[in-house]
């Protein structure tokens, strides 16, 4: 596909459709006056993805998994980058819906903060980059295309683009989650701590049944800034979990870890607070 820009030279577009179009172009100028208005309308699936640079997804997030999760807890607090450290920064790309202060009545979305994910199709350049394992500024770098293959609508990108990018879709990835999670009986979690560039996380994944068919996920790489106690772990699991499902303990069947004594001590180990906190048949 071709894309003409100012100054428009009708020459180059006739030279073009001669030469690429030939057969079509021949069909265009034998077609009467009022076939030709629309001889060239493009059908809907032709420029979807140019419509979606102008196109915006929106969803509501509920409070605790933007203000807890997003603006705390995956928080690269080591970083010198504001836009990795700071809660105000990574809080300020979100809309808190508040009440109207004209009505009595407390609405449904009180309190829950508007996602609008702008240009989708810079978005979803940035999800698969991010999804590849491209770091945020090998993003900005590979997503630089504008320039080479004169498509506009991909506009520009930075690291702020990118990292708020991410935000947006953990945020909303986090709700549906807890959706799910609200709606089903049961389910299990596995635990795995690691070590990736001198950063300590621990890595949560939870098994569950939807619609009947079972689903492994991977939930997150929980930061973790302090020593690798049983508490500290299993405080951060039960924070995650809190904003995700108020009543996960009740849901929890089953707990699986890495192994390690921190995880596995027989008092003060993380499956042994998790067990402690669950239903009996955990």
């Amino acid at each position: 596909m071709v894309y003409f820009k100012a100054p428009w030279r009708t020459d180059n577009i006739h030279k073009h459709m001669k030469e690429q179009h030939n057969v079509k172009y021949a069909e265009y100028l034998e077609a009467p006056a009022e076939v030709r208005k629309s001889f060239f309308d493009s059908t809907d699936a032709t420029f979807l993805p140019l419509r979606a640079a102008n196109d915006t997804m929106i969803m509501l997030v509920d409070k605790k998994i933007v203000e807890i999760i997003i603006g705390d807890m995956l928080l690269d607090v080591d970083s010198d980058d504001d836009n990795l450290n700071s809660t105000v920064v990574a809080l300020r790309i979100f809309q808190l819906q508040e009440e109207d202060a004209n009505s009595d009545e407390v609405g449904p979305n009180y309190e829950r903060y508007l996602v609008a994910v702008p240009n989708l199709l810079q978005s979803s350049l940035v999800v698969k980059c991010i999804r590849a394992g491209l770091s945020f500024r090998q993003c900005c770098a590979t997503l630089h295309t504008k320039e080479t293959t004169h498509l506009g609508q991909i506009g520009c990108i930075n690291s702020s683009k990118v990292i708020a990018y991410t935000r947006y879709i953990c945020a909303m990835a986090y709700q549906m989650i807890s959706d799910v999670l609200k709606s089903v009986w049961a389910f299990s979690i596995a635990l795995d701590g690691g070590n990736k560039s001198s950063t300590s996380y621990l890595d949560v994944r939870i098994r569950l049944s939807v619609n009947e068919v079972m689903r492994n996920i991977h939930l997150v790489a929980l930061p973790m800034r302090e020593r690798h106690t049983g508490q500290y772990v299993f405080n951060i699991v039960s924070e995650f979990f809190d904003v995700l499902c108020e009543n996960w303990e009740s849901k929890l069947i089953g707990i699986t870890s890495d192994g390690t004594s921190s995880m596995t001590v027989c008092r003060s180990g993380v499956v042994t607070r998790l067990h402690q906190v669950s239903l009996p048949g955990c």
